[in-house]
């Protein structure tokens, strides 16, 4: 079989005028979309404001790029600020929201967020509430979303043979050619996984009947903790963060899950709040 020829090019999908437009913008906008219809639909079943879901989402959307761009600073700054000299370039390196970025840093964010919107902006909207409405949502956004990084060439794994991917699809094989060699499609191990963690929320949503508020914005946080700490240990090395020999990405997931998991305690049993209260 003969590998994918890769060019630049090979990322457009069609042009606007001049404007091309890329199958990554394609892939990761509808990813957007459909978390967004997802969350709006359970949003109004729950009787909450139009309103109040239009401006958490737009003020969402900011601290999702910054939050993103700020984890990925925090957790990897060797490589960020190699070539920075000077104050106008460290700006620069904040700024940049379009290299180097972290969905584990937008969820952190966004959840800061809306517990800072219930506590000073509108103390009748529920925290937990909210969390358990939109952070499942973004598991549909990742699933989609990794398949403009198969478009792109990135987020792939380590060098393997042609026959272990004897299982996977033409077009994925080919476009699975990268430097030189064939690689692990670590876009479509997480694009299911995501699948498969949202439906078992999904499906506890509808079976869970005494859950509290928290509980399923917890469960996702600790299942794409789980996902995110057992897939970064095989990525390429190109799209690890570190602090010198430390995977600091692969520990910031293991994070996740513990937080994820003392969250569901908590918010189900409120078993730590005995020890303290």
């Amino acid at each position: 079989m003969e590998p994918f020829s890769y060019t630049p090019g090979a990322t457009i999908a069609f042009h606007i005028w001049l404007i091309p437009i890329t199958w990554y913008g394609i892939l990761v906008v509808s990813g957007f979309t459909l978390a967004t219809v997802f969350a709006w639909v359970e949003w109004t079943k729950k009787d909450k404001g139009q309103w109040e879901f239009t401006t958490i989402l737009l003020t969402g959307i900011i601290v999702a790029i910054w939050g993103a761009r700020l984890w990925y600073i925090i957790f990897n700054p060797v490589e960020v600020f190699q070539n920075v000299s000077g104050f106008l370039d460290v700006l620069l390196v904040f700024f940049n929201v379009g290299t180097g970025r972290s969905i584990m840093g937008s969820i952190f964010f966004i959840t800061l967020w809306l517990y800072c919107y219930e506590k000073f902006i509108s103390p009748t909207t529920s925290w937990k509430e909210s969390i358990d409405i939109i952070l499942p949502a973004m598991l549909l956004s990742q699933a989609i979303g990794r398949w403009g990084n198969f478009a792109n060439h990135q987020v792939f794994g380590e060098s393997v043979s042609l026959e272990s991917l004897s299982f996977l699809p033409d077009f994925i094989k080919k476009n699975m050619y990268i430097n030189g060699n064939y690689r692990q499609p670590l876009f479509l191990y997480e694009s299911f996984a995501d699948l498969i963690a949202y439906s078992i929320i999904f499906i506890s949503k509808k079976t869970w009947i005494t859950s509290k508020e928290g509980v399923f914005g917890a469960m996702f946080i600790m299942l794409y903790g789980i996902i995110r700490a057992t897939m970064e240990p095989f990525r390429d090395t190109t799209y690890q963060m570190h602090w010198g020999p430390i995977l600091t990405s692969f520990w910031a997931a293991i994070i996740f899950s513990i937080i994820g998991t003392t969250f569901i305690i908590e918010f189900q049993w409120k078993w730590f709040s005995k020890f303290w209260v």
